[in-house]
């Protein structure tokens, strides 16, 4: 009981020496009270404006750069491979399609070249036997997405079933399970990155 007591006190003294402050005129002396306990009316000033508006008016949040992202996620949001190696490695997006995918492997088989193919889901259904030569031949297989979608646009429900379907596409066709995911347009959120990396995804 007495905790209770000694709180509700220190309540009321909080509160009241709130209301103390904020009634300081610009003079910095307070206001004086009238008889019935109220500021006397010459005395008190409008507080002043904040210059550039409220704070939640200015610091509204934004999302991260992707160099921030870069910087925060290493080990997930990769950008380029190990500095210590001289390795280039040669990838592409957006595949598979009927006319320049082939022309890019049969180039790639003639040199004796691997490469990476980023493909998309919806492609993947219209090209299967073009995503079975990539994996028959030794490339390795990325994900895409399934329709190209700009990511931080949907939610997460959404970009889940982006990334989930595709990868059922693509072990459908070809048995193989990608591990690693290229973003359409480079762009892709915080949460989307965490979520890439609970399932052991880069």
């Amino acid at each position: 009981m007495k905790q209770h007591w000694l709180i509700a006190c220190l309540l009321a003294l909080g509160v009241s020496a709130g209301c103390t402050q904020t009634n300081m005129p610009r003079s910095g002396q307070p206001d004086t009270l009238n008889r019935s306990g109220q500021f006397a009316p010459h005395m008190q000033s409008a507080t002043p404006e904040l210059a550039d508006g409220p704070e939640h008016g200015v610091r509204s949040p934004a999302p991260m750069s992707l160099a921030d992202l870069r910087s925060k996620y290493r080990s997930t949001f990769l950008l380029n491979g190990p500095a210590t190696k001289r390795e280039v490695a040669l990838t592409f997006d957006d595949a598979p399609d009927a006319v320049f995918t082939p022309k890019v492997l049969d180039a790639l088989k003639q040199e004796g070249v691997k490469a990476t193919f980023f493909v998309v889901g919806n492609r993947v259904e219209a090209y299967p036997d073009i995503v079975r030569r990539m994996v028959r031949e030794g490339h390795v297989i990325g994900n895409h997405s399934y329709s190209h979608a700009n990511l931080p646009k949907l939610t997460d429900n959404k970009f889940r079933e982006e990334i989930i379907k595709t990868d059922q596409l693509i072990r459908e066709y070809t048995g193989y399970m990608p591990h690693i995911v290229r973003p359409p347009y480079g762009n892709i959120n915080e949460d989307q990155i965490r979520w890439l990396s609970s399932q052991h995804k880069k």
